[in-house]
């Protein structure tokens, strides 16, 4: 999933730090001054297995983008999900959200 983010990227930076820092296990670093990478991993119950979830923010001339790519959702020999991937990213957009950060869905 790739969002275009209505604000600053400073903004959108600060927004995700903290959301990322209620995370256990993350890793996140600034690539570039204007870039930025973030990955956290959470249980989902649905498929009993550890999901990650791995963000990337970058500011492309005026644009600012936010990368967001789920792993792991599958389980057993048909690589069923039951939809866990969704959940998750409902959950970085309601994120988002809750901090008023402006975007729209580009993919």
């Amino acid at each position: 999933m790739i969002l275009k983010v209505n604000e600053e990227y400073s903004y959108a930076l600060e927004c995700l730090e903290h959301f990322c820092k209620e995370k256990k296990g993350i890793y996140s670093m600034n690539l570039t001054p204007k870039s930025w990478f973030g990955v956290y991993e959470e249980y989902t119950f649905r498929v009993k297995n550890y999901m990650t979830v791995t963000l990337a923010l970058s500011q492309v001339d005026s644009d600012v983008l936010l990368h967001v790519v789920i792993g792991g959702a599958g389980s057993g020999i048909f690589n069923i999900s039951y939809g866990a991937e969704n959940s998750r990213y409902k959950n970085v957009l309601e994120v988002l959200k809750k901090y008023s950060v402006d975007f729209e869905l580009i993919e």
